[in-house]
């Protein structure tokens, strides 16, 4: 894993520079008003002060009491979100995207594009079908890394996002109150946490989402290590591992000793280009593809 800062976006992390502190004077009160209302919902799960009245019942002196409590614990929750960004480990991943197409009379048809199928991707990341791709039963990885790293895990500033996905639209949801907001009436998205997970719209193709660790301070690899946070999981908890047809057979033989010793020769595939529809296609490994 490694941190933001190491990532090949040039933008990665910019967006947050960019984020808006709101202050009391800079609240509405129809804004005080919505999040009372969250509030009211789970009390025991926020540090907000709240009340059942209406603030339209409120003196112009309590409703800028109001109005700073507001600021406070919003900008309190997000200072602590970024402070934390020094500290955190990524590892990225994409995934299939589920694509609806409208047609005629109003009808939706539901196509799913295969995150292992992307051209783009073996071109960017799998060195022009040379390099290999792995695939993960989700919940299965999860919960390895959770076992296998007890120690790395075990201090409650830790936390584990689990696959969040990346937001490519949100570049202009730069204020700390309307996030919070946003996230509390509709529970989509990943609330506070969105500033961190914000690229630009041309990596959309990527589909990408991430496994966020952030460690104890005892447990951290040293800035200038090349390798990053080492993290174990256990083995099958792996779906697939797709060879690109063109990987150089010095590599092929090392990986399939690899696969062989981890009993997982039998999850051995190999994205190969269709020359009839110019796509790629995965089929079951064989020896004879790569001659």
């Amino acid at each position: 894993m490694v941190q933001l800062k190491d990532l090949n976006d040039p933008f990665e992390g910019l967006y947050v520079e960019r984020l808006k502190f709101r202050k009391a004077e800079d609240i509405t009160s129809e804004e005080v008003q919505h999040v009372l209302r969250l509030v009211a919902a789970e009390k025991d799960k926020t540090i907000l002060r709240t009340s059942d009245f209406n603030v339209s019942s409120l003196s112009s002196e309590e409703l800028f009491s109001q109005k700073q409590h507001v600021a406070f614990a919003t900008n309190r929750i997000f200072n602590d979100l970024l402070e934390m960004k020094e500290l955190n480990y990524v590892c990225c991943f994409n995934q299939d995207k589920l694509q609806k197409l409208s047609g005629k009379h109003g009808w939706v048809k539901s196509n799913v594009l295969k995150a292992i199928e992307s051209k783009l991707m073996w071109s960017h990341y799998g060195n022009g079908l040379r390099g290999m791709a792995i695939e993960f039963t989700q919940k299965d990885l999860h919960a390895s890394i959770s076992n296998l790293n007890r120690e790395l895990l075990n201090s409650e500033n830790n936390i584990v996002l689990d696959g969040d996905p990346m937001d490519y639209d949100g570049q202009y949801k730069m204020d700390t109150l309307s996030l919070m907001l946003e996230y509390g009436k509709s529970r989509k998205g990943n609330g506070p946490a969105a500033v961190l997970l914000m690229k630009c719209k041309e990596w959309e193709y990527e589909q990408e989402y991430r496994i966020t660790i952030c460690p104890s301070k005892k447990l951290l690899i040293d800035e200038h290590s090349p390798r990053g946070l080492e993290i174990n999981y256990a083995p099958d908890s792996i779906k697939s591992i797709t060879i690109g047809q063109k990987m150089s057979e010095e590599n092929r033989v090392e990986l399939l000793k690899v696969a062989t010793k981890l009993n997982l020769h039998s999850k051995l595939q190999v994205a190969e280009i269709d020359l009839e529809t110019f796509r790629l296609k995965i089929v079951p490994y064989d020896d004879s593809l790569f001659s």
